[in-house]
């Protein structure tokens, strides 16, 4: 018999049952899209409470009237943003090497989209 003869019923395929460990389709989807929010979440919470800590800290309270003389300028709010920013670079890579890439891409876009919103609020009009 030939493969290509169109007067042959067509080969039953081989499904096999599923196996005990694997997951439904909408737990494969969720823990993607979970990871990813809890990544934003988490940049979110860092950057508000980073950034409002930091400006607190140095002389601009984030609550009640501004400050009337202007706080010197310190070193030390620029140092500790830049060590931020290399333990977050290290952290992402240590995540992506752990095989959590979606919840590295939360939290870079948490930590970018509140950036930009905290940078504007504390922005001299």
């Amino acid at each position: 018999m030939n493969d290509l003869d169109p007067n042959q019923a067509p080969r039953p395929l081989a499904y096999a049952e599923p196996r005990k460990g694997d997951q439904p389709t909408w737990v494969r989807t969720l823990i993607p899209v979970g990871s990813a929010l809890l990544g934003v979440a988490a940049g979110v919470v860092i950057v508000i409470f980073g950034g409002c800590g930091v400006m607190n800290a140095v002389g601009y309270p984030y609550i009640g009237p501004p400050s009337a003389p202007r706080p010197p300028f310190q070193w030390w709010p620029p140092t500790l943003f830049f060590a931020a920013v290399i333990g977050s670079a290290v952290g992402a890579v240590m995540l992506y090497r752990a095989h959590k890439p979606w919840f590295l891409v939360g939290l870079l876009i948490g930590i970018g989209v509140m950036s930009l919103v905290e940078g504007l609020c504390f922005a001299n009009p």
